[in-house]
């Protein structure tokens, strides 16, 4: 169909797509056009959602494909030439496309910025002392007195003097790391503690007894300081740790308790039961099923993140997702159940944003997509 020149004002029918309302009332020439423009306004809805930039050359293909009078129009022209085109419906959606690009920038101006995961943790990593004192770290470092000793503390690592003088019996610090942080601690007696999101640790400011004890809820890896006098013991739900000097993971974070040798020798018991591990074993208890097993496990899996990794072993998204909520403070739903037994192997460093791990994610097996509101994720099918 023929359009003449005149019989077109370009410039009214710009107003009308950057504004969404007519200026005037349109000839039939710019009917026409303006009928194609409904479904450019169309398609360029659709591409604010999804891209960065307007794609050009992809874009008059993916339009002719959507609209079925344009599949008898003439191929897309270049644009340095389109000032010199005939006017025709061809001319006229390729002008549409030219001008695309501004009307692009202003529907994307209109459409909310997509959330991206990197919110910061909700709660501080809190250390509280059997006086009754509260300490948030994160407030740069610091020095406390305790029973005659000295702590030091800075952002993510507390430090417990040698010789801090006697503790009452029964007082205990507690070290709380909620969801989003880690924290790492060295004990009185040398002990190095790496404590996971989560979870909470109470020990003595100084161990005086026969034994050295501690309590875990959560998760933690010790790296004990050797005292054939006095053993270390663990105490995690309802299994018990003992050992000389080791280094080992406990996680009570599930129904099950799971202890994971890393290096040395541990004795594990629980009521009338008990297992020595070795490096390369691991130890599992649950109360619904009271029977303390033992297994030779890949320990990477169970210590990666004291490193700073993320590392999964064909893992299922379920799983994956539960340990992020956790590692970076946020909530992760599902819209479809299926999607929970997909399979991953994952192997990365752990970064302060969790959109990082995410991408990742998607990347790897374009079957999923996630969408942020606020510390809120939906997991659904790409």
């Amino acid at each position: 169909m023929d359009m003449p020149e005149k019989d077109i004002n370009w410039e009214k029918l710009l107003q009308q797509l950057e504004k969404g309302a007519e200026e005037a009332p349109l000839s039939d020439a710019e009917a026409e056009v303006a009928k194609l423009s409904g479904a450019v306004h169309a398609y360029l809805q659709e591409a604010a959602q999804e891209e960065q930039e307007f794609p050009m050359a992809e874009g008059w293909e993916r339009f002719q494909r959507s609209v079925p009078e344009a599949g008898e129009l003439h191929p897309r022209p270049a644009l340095k030439s389109v000032r010199y085109l005939r006017w025709g419906v061809a001319a006229a959606v390729a002008i549409l496309l030219t001008v695309a690009g501004v009307y692009f920038l202003h529907l994307r101006r209109e459409t909310p910025a997509v959330a991206i995961a990197n919110l910061p943790p909700s709660s501080k990593v809190r250390l509280l002392l059997s006086n009754g004192k509260e300490v948030a770290l994160g407030s740069g470092s610091q020095q406390l007195r305790e029973a005659g000793g000295t702590i030091n503390i800075n952002d993510t690592m507390i430090v417990y003097q040698q010789g801090i003088g006697a503790i009452k019996a029964g007082e205990a610090n507690i070290l709380d790391v909620p969801r989003g942080h880690q924290a790492k601690l060295v004990l009185a007696d040398g002990t190095q503690v790496w404590v996971n999101a989560d979870s909470r640790l109470e020990y003595p400011a100084a161990f005086n007894g026969s034994t050295r004890e501690v309590k875990i809820t959560g998760e933690a890896y010790f790296e004990v300081a050797e005292k054939a006098t006095q053993p270390f013991i663990v105490k995690a739900g309802d299994m018990q740790v003992k050992v000389l000097g080791t280094a080992f993971n406990v996680n009570t974070y599930d129904q099950q308790i799971h202890t994971t040798l890393a290096a040395g020798k541990v004795s594990t018991s629980v009521q009338n039961q008990a297992l020595i591990l070795l490096p390369g074993e691991q130890a599992t208890y649950s109360a619904t099923v009271p029977v303390l097993k033992k297994q030779r496990v890949d320990t990477r899996v169970y210590t990666a993140w004291k490193d700073g990794d993320i590392y999964f072993e064909e893992a299922t998204l379920k799983e994956i997702v539960h340990s992020l909520e956790r590692e970076y403070d946020y909530t992760i739903h599902f819209d479809d159940p299926a999607l929970e037994r997909l399979h991953f192997t994952l192997d990365i460093r752990k970064t302060g944003a969790l959109q990082d791990v995410l991408d990742n994610i998607a990347g790897t097996t374009g079957k999923v997509k996630f969408k942020t509101m606020n510390r809120v994720i939906i997991v659904s099918k790409k």
